[in-house]
C-alpha cells in the first residue's frame, strides 16, 4: 500500500473559520484517494473551531496553538507530519473529489517532479461560481521562472501538492510574510525541482470580502510581494538571481496590480501613483495591451475625478 499509494499529510491551517472548516474536512475525507492523514491547525480561533471539528476526532488530528499567523500554523502542520507528501487546504476553500488522485498520478509518472499544480474555480461565500482560474505547464524550467517571478502562476496553497523532501531542500514557509507566503515558497520550490500543473479545475477557491486578496489590503500585498522579489533576487544559487531586467519587470507587474486594486477601491490618487512607478521600473511596458489599457482607465478616471473636485468646490464658476 505505501510504496504504490503514498502516505499524503494533508494540513487545513484555520483561524476562526468554525463556518466553513467542516467543509473543507469533508472534501479531503470525500477523496478518492484514500492513504491519508489529516492535521487541522488552529492557530489560536476565538470562534467554535474546536467544537466543530470534535466530530472527526477519530479520522483527523487536531492541534491547537496560540495565534502566530498563516504560515506559522502551516509550519506546524509540516512539523507534524509523518507523509512523504504534503498537500494544504486553507480551510474556507474545498477540493473536488480526485484532486489528490490526478496529482498522485503525475507524480507516478514524473518521479523528477517535487510540485505540482492544478487549475481552480473561485466561488463566492455562498458557493456560486465567480470565476474560473486556469492554470498551464510551461515548456521549460527557464519560462516557469520568467513567468513565477514576476505572479504567482502556480496559484495558492490549496492548489499544490509537494514532495515533504522539497522543505529539506528550500525551508518553512517564511514566517515573516502577511501575504504571498505561497509564491515564496514555489519560487524556492520551482529553483530546485521540476513543477508540473494539472490544467482544469480541482479546487474550489472562496473569495470573501475579508480575503487579504482584496483591494482594501493592496499596500500591505504590495509590500510583501516586494518583499519577496528582493529575496529571490539576493539569492546568488537563484535561476534568474543576475538578471536585473527580469526584477524590473517584476517590480512593474506587481506595482500595476496595486493600481489596478486602487483603482477598484476607487482611490485614483493611489491608482496613478502605482501605475508611474509600474512604468518607472519597465517603460516598455506601456506597449504591452494590458498596461495601456490600465493607464487609459486610470488616467481617465483620475482626471474625470479632478473634474468632478473643481465643480464641486465652484472652481468651474470661478472661471466664467
Amino acid at each position: 500500500m505505501a510504496a504504490s499509494h503514498p502516505l499524503v499529510s494533508v494540513i487545513i491551517p484555520t483561524y476562526n473559520y468554525g463556518h466553513v472548516v467542516c467543509e473543507a474536512v469533508e472534501s479531503v475525507l470525500h477523496q478518492t484517494y484514500t492513504n491519508l492523514e489529516v492535521i487541522v491547525v488552529d492557530d489560536g480561533s476565538q470562534d467554535d473551531t474546536r467544537q466543530r471539528v470534535e466530530k472527526y476526532r477519530d479520522r483527523i488530528r487536531y492541534v491547537y496553538q496560540p495565534n502566530k499567523g498563516l504560515s506559522a500554523a502551516r509550519n506546524t502542520g509540516i512539523k507534524e507530519a509523518k507523509g512523504d507528501y504534503i498537500a494544504i487546504l486553507d480551510s474556507d476553500d474545498i477540493w473536488l473529489p480526485t484532486k489528490i488522485e490526478e496529482q498522485m498520478k503525475v507524480f507516478a509518472q514524473y518521479p523528477e517532479v517535487g510540485l505540482i499544480s492544478c487549475s481552480g474555480i473561485e466561488v463566492d461565500e455562498n458557493g456560486k461560481v465567480l470565476d474560473k482560474v486556469p492554470r498551464k505547464g510551461f515548456s521549460s524550467k527557464k519560462e516557469l521562472m520568467e513567468n513565477l517571478i514576476s505572479r504567482n502562476v502556480i496559484s495558492g496553497g490549496s492548489n499544490a501538492i509537494f514532495k515533504k523532501e522539497c522543505i529539506s531542500k528550500v525551508g518553512l514557509f517564511d514566517e515573516d510574510l502577511n501575504s504571498a507566503e505561497d509564491w515564496d515558497m514555489w519560487l524556492r520550490i520551482a529553483n530546485h525541482y521540476d513543477v508540473k500543473v494539472i490544467d482544469h479545475p480541482l479546487v474550489k477557491m472562496r473569495v470573501s470580502q475579508n480575503s487579504m486578496s482584496s483591494a482594501g489590503n493592496a499596500g500591505k500585498m504590495l509590500a510583501n510581494e516586494i518583499k519577496v522579489i528582493n529575496k529571490y533576487f539576493s539569492g546568488n544559487g537563484n535561476l534568474l538571481s543576475r538578471s536585473k531586467s527580469m526584477k524590473r519587470k517584476a517590480l512593474s507587474y506587481r506595482y500595476s496590480c496595486a493600481a489596478w486594486a486602487y483603482m477598484v477601491s476607487r482611490n485614483n490618487t493611489m491608482a496613478l501613483k502605482h501605475i508611474l512607478m509600474s512604468f518607472f521600473y519597465s517603460p516598455l511596458s506601456i506597449f504591452t495591451k494590458r498596461q495601456a489599457g490600465l493607464m487609459a482607465r486610470i488616467f481617465l478616471k483620475s482626471v474625470l475625478g479632478f473634474m468632478g473636485q473643481r465643480q464641486s468646490y465652484g472652481v468651474e464658476g470661478k472661471n466664467k
